[in-house]
């Protein structure tokens, strides 16, 4: 298709149908998470997107890998950690095109995305938990919310590989303690980033969010057992 118009073969030649160039994500026409690219109807199956959170100027577009299937779709890949304490998504934002998506060291900069729901991935065994916010329910972003306690974004309800009868909650970290995004259950106890109390389950590590409608998922090496809460 010459140029990204619609067209169409006749059985001999190639006819245009539409003036207008297809609405195609780029650099120049980025979206402002995978929900947004989705939206849009510029999906083109799972893979990497241009992204731009602000949806400003271009000059501080990024590329990121949007998984366009899971959950209904439009989940931004932000980070797989070679282990969850090594991941630092405050500052590592630069996409290494060595360390590709499902690969130990794969990172984006999802600071500036909005979202209400998570999703921690097994590469291993291909096992999702899914979480969305069960209270509190108002978009988050990463920057400007690392190292507030758990109760800034109220309990969580699970769904997939865990147990969906308990409550759930988050936490973004940026401490010596713990880095990286953190879901545990819940039993009268909100966490802090360098307080775990009456911890035994959790979810953690590699992070993805599909936007701005609410989502992100980080991606981890193992899932652990929550069948209980904490």
């Amino acid at each position: 298709m010459a140029d990204n118009h619609l067209q169409f073969c006749d059985g001999k030649d190639w006819v245009q149908i539409l003036d207008k160039k297809l609405n195609q994500n780029s650099q120049e026409t980025p979206g402002i998470d995978c929900q947004d690219v989705l939206s849009r109807g510029q999906s083109r199956g799972d893979g990497m997107y241009w992204l731009d959170p602000d949806g400003g100027s271009h000059s501080n577009t990024f590329i990121a890998y949007c998984d366009m299937t899971s959950y209904n779709g439009g989940w931004t890949m932000c980070y797989t950690p070679v282990h969850d304490e090594y991941a630092k998504p405050s500052t590592e934002v630069e996409y290494n095109a060595l360390f590709p998506y499902g690969t130990d060291g794969y990172r984006t900069n999802c600071n500036n995305i909005e979202f209400t729901e998570i999703i921690f991935v097994d590469h291993k065994t291909g096992n999702k938990a899914y979480f969305k916010q069960k209270t509190n329910l108002t978009t988050i972003r990463a920057a400007g919310n690392y190292g507030k306690q758990a109760d800034t974004y109220g309990l969580w309800k699970g769904f997939g590989t865990i147990n969906n009868l308990y409550s759930y909650q988050l936490l973004i970290c940026d401490t010596s303690f713990y880095t990286g995004f953190f879901v545990s259950g819940y039993t009268n106890c909100y966490k802090q980033c360098n307080h775990w109390c009456l911890i035994t389950n959790r979810h953690t590590s590699a992070q993805q969010l599909p936007g701005r409608f609410t989502r992100v998922w980080p991606l981890i090496p193992m899932v652990p057992d929550l069948s209980a809460p904490d």
